[in-house]
């Protein structure tokens, strides 16, 4: 049982409470749905953070020596962590676990009101900036943002969440949001000049909006859940601990993108390389592996040819990651030539 360190929130609710916590983020833009996962789950993930080599595990970090947590520290200056250039997310244990925990799909399942498919997205990570001296590991602030076009509002709500794995404070770093920004986008569109020009509007520094932003507090193994018209951002840390976070992203079954299925056409080639069984190959259910249409891309690769022609590509990312250009437009190339999917990719 995970102890919650303060008053219950209000935007708070347990897994069962479906009514009430759609109500909430229909009202609001957003919910929290506290300890989904158990501290056992947290923990283990919190260790395949540390410990793989995909992660954070890149040969000079330490998790038990803070002097190892400078100069190759991979995350960039919002606490983002993507895999190492060349890694796949195939042989992650809790990653799959937690992305494919049928009572995490299911709160999206439940918003949505249909079926959704995973996209496997990235980590994150804030290191402890207390006591002074630590302060240059202190995070970006300030980048509030939507991830959809306010000029362009879709018909259907888009989702977007995130995993505690670690409890989220006033200075832990961590999620903020403008709660009920949803109920008037359309005139705060009419009202400003239309600048969205890619994936993400950010708004000016200046902004009023900055105004109305809530920090969002959550127990550790929590799912945070937001409409993609709230923004939103994460604040940097201002305590002695880390903040981690996975980032849980899900799509209708029936707005799937040519991006999505790219991502999960990807994994699926890294599944049907692997030498040994995995969790995700070997220990999942049909019903969970159809969350990344497993069975539809993990027979891709049919020859010796088409194989090496991926783990060329594979190698031309780890290049190119380097800055070894010219060899990794070669690899490109070649692999292009024995297997021409990698295009896609």
């Amino acid at each position: 049982m995970i102890i919650i360190k303060y008053y219950m929130q209000e935007y708070w609710f347990n897994k069962e409470q479906t009514n009430a916590y759609k109500k909430y983020f229909t009202d609001h833009g957003f919910c929290v749905i506290a300890s989904i996962i158990d501290e056992e789950r947290i923990q283990s993930t919190i260790s395949e953070i540390w410990e793989n080599e995909a992660l954070l595990n890149n040969g000079e970090i330490k998790r038990d020596d803070p002097t190892t947590w400078d100069k190759y520290w991979p995350t960039d200056d919002k606490g983002f962590l993507d895999l190492c250039a060349g890694s796949s997310e195939v042989n992650l244990r809790n990653y799959w676990m937690n992305r494919l925990d049928p009572d995490i799909v299911n709160v999206y399942k439940n918003l949505y009101e249909e079926d959704v498919l995973c996209y496997p997205d990235r980590m994150g990570v804030m290191r402890p900036t207390f006591p002074p001296g630590k302060e240059k590991w202190r995070t970006a602030s300030g980048w509030l943002h939507l991830d959809s076009n306010p000029w362009d509002i879709k018909p259907k709500i888009q989702l977007q969440g995130l995993l505690t794995l670690t409890e989220q404070t006033e200075t832990s770093g961590g999620f903020c949001c403008i709660p009920d920004f949803h109920k008037r986008i359309g005139d705060w569109a009419e009202a400003h000049p239309k600048t969205y020009v890619d994936d993400i509007y950010y708004f000016e520094k200046d902004s009023p909006v900055y105004n109305d932003v809530k920090k969002l507090r959550a127990p550790a193994g929590s799912l945070i859940i937001w409409d993609d018209r709230i923004p939103h951002c994460n604040y940097p840390n201002h305590n002695n601990t880390f903040r981690m976070v996975e980032y849980m992203n899900y799509y209708r079954i029936s707005n799937i993108t040519n991006h999505h299925a790219k991502r999960l056409m990807k994994i699926g080639v890294e599944a049907s390389l692997l030498d040994e069984p995995c969790y995700l190959t070997h220990e999942t259910t049909v019903e969970q592996r159809k969350l990344i249409d497993f069975e539809k891309y993990s027979n891709l690769i049919s020859t010796d040819r088409e194989k090496n022609g991926y783990l060329k590509f594979k190698q031309a990312s780890v290049f190119e990651a380097e800055g070894n250009v010219n060899e990794a437009i070669k690899l490109y190339r070649a692999a292009y030539k024995m297997f021409p999917l990698c295009e896609r990719f």
